[in-house]
């Protein structure tokens, strides 16, 4: 589902970067999506070295994540303040998304606010098993600056998703 998500918002000619993914067996269609997200994304980064293995089997090197260091790699665009502007982030509820995580998200969010006077947007992707509004409430009450973030309802409605990625700075 990332790989749609990237692949979109490089077809609105948005900065894509491909952050803290995890990859395990993929089906055909899924690894042509991939392949394809890989010929746009500026940066990979993954969870683990079993996904950095798999990537570089279909042709991509990656970086390990987190690694907040990279988040001052030029592929950020420097943005003005005049407007308000915002980079969305869409999470997906992960089984192991612990206390280390958010602090990582809430680093990044602040260093995104911060540097590149951009406003945040969680997107949650699932409402179901697993609440991923839950989890953005969780990085979103430890941030120093909170009235800059914002997480969005989630919505099964593809018209308001897809035009959250096509008036965001970045996704």
């Amino acid at each position: 589902f990332w790989a749609l998500h990237g692949l979109y918002a490089a077809s609105l000619c948005k900065p894509v970067l491909v952050l803290g993914v995890h990859a395990d067996r993929m089906g055909t269609l899924s690894r042509v999506l991939v392949k394809k997200l890989f010929k746009k994304a500026r940066l990979v980064t993954v969870r683990d070295t079993h996904t950095q293995h798999i990537f570089r089997s279909m042709g991509r090197d990656s970086q390990l994540f987190p690694d907040l260091a990279l988040f001052s790699h030029p592929v950020f665009p420097k943005h003005d303040n005049s407007h308000e502007k915002y980079a969305l982030i869409s999470l997906k509820y992960i089984r192991n998304f612990n206390s280390s995580l958010i602090k990582i998200f809430v680093q990044l969010c602040e260093y995104i606010t911060s540097k590149y006077g951009l406003r945040i947007r969680f997107l949650p992707l699932d409402n179901g098993g697993y609440d991923d509004t839950a989890v953005a409430y969780k990085i979103f009450d430890q941030l120093a600056n909170n009235k800059l973030v914002a997480v969005l309802k989630y919505s099964s409605d593809l018209r308001t998703v897809l035009s959250q990625f096509k008036t965001a700075e970045c996704v």
